[in-house]
């Protein structure tokens, strides 16, 4: 498992509980929309599309599309194709000279 969205608080705690069992460290993990952390997999987080929060504007379409598409673009950032004998960390040495 790569990412994790957490659609709302009770998601992002169920994961949170969940990671130290994993070995992971979730040291000053505090619930916001659209913060990012890494405990095991990359986690997101997001106000769940309730009625009420989606009528009170708390989460409207555009700040759930806006994470989505951030979420996306990360993930087509880190794509590194490698050459034939090339490490990742070769690949991103050479990725940020052009």
């Amino acid at each position: 498992m790569k990412a994790v969205l957490a659609l709302g608080r009770a998601a992002f705690d169920a994961y949170i509980d969940r990671a130290p069992r994993l070995g992971a460290s979730t040291k000053g993990t505090a619930f916001a929309h659209g913060r990012r952390r890494r405990p095991t997999s990359t986690l997101y987080a997001s106000y769940r599309p309730s009625p009420r929060n989606t009528r009170t504007g708390k989460l409207t379409s555009k700040r759930l599309v806006s994470l989505l598409e951030a979420r996306k673009k990360r993930r087509r950032a880190r794509k590194v194709y490698l050459m034939p004998g090339q490490n990742r960390r070769h690949a991103a040495q050479g990725s940020r000279e052009r």
